[in-house]
């Protein structure tokens, strides 16, 4: 863990403009998918229509909070999976780019469509990133410093001709990272069902 706070101390900065070059990105580029694609699909109009009125009256607290559980989890197992291998690493970027893609193109999309309404869609989407994003920057730095003690882990391999090191490093890895989602996910759970709680009595 020491090794992970002195890698971040030297090079956080770079990876957090990084990162937030990246994320931009994916969201200035979901906007343009609007423009590139119009909104003239019926069926995305009924979903966002279904979308408002679900969350205006009624619902299912266990169900939402297990639904946004299981975004989260497969938006961040993605992130450990792609983390996991070393030639695989670079996709982590990817992923992060999607998620900014999708939060742009998601936003815009509502917003086109419901015009001064979707105010409440909208702060629900972000509310909904609200931890899951900041978590995804330190993924990065976690998915680096990894990446940077795996290549050394495969040299230490090849000298001794044995993978003991190797697999140590990944339970290692794994451990962490994994208990460190499971959290996050369900704090962000948490919040989502709160904060539709607050902005169904606000608004």
């Amino acid at each position: 863990m020491k090794k992970i706070f002195n890698f971040s101390k030297s090079n956080y900065k770079i990876i957090l403009i990084f990162f937030i070059f990246l994320f931009s990105l994916g969201i200035t580029s979901g906007v343009y998918l609007n423009k590139v694609y119009p909104i003239s699909n019926s069926s995305i109009v009924d979903y966002i229509s279904r979308t408002t009125s679900y969350y205006e009256g009624s619902f299912d607290v266990l169900k939402l909070t297990f639904l946004n559980f299981k975004n989260d989890i497969i938006y961040l197992l993605s992130m450990y999976l792609c983390s996991l291998m070393v030639f695989t690493c670079p996709l982590v970027l990817v992923i992060v780019f999607l998620k900014g893609l999708s939060i742009g193109y998601t936003i815009n999309t509502v917003i086109l469509i419901l015009k001064m309404s979707s105010f409440k869609i909208v702060l629900l989407t972000l509310i909904k990133n609200i931890l899951i994003v900041p978590f995804s920057f330190f993924v990065i730095i976690l998915s680096f410093n990894y990446f940077l003690e795996a290549v050394s882990a495969i040299k230490i391999c090849n000298r001794f001709k044995s993978l003991n090191h190797m697999k140590k490093l990944i339970t290692k890895y794994s451990i962490n990272v994994l208990t460190l989602f499971l959290v996050v996910s369900i704090l962000q759970s948490l919040v989502n069902v709160a904060s539709i709680f607050i902005i169904q009595r606000i608004f």
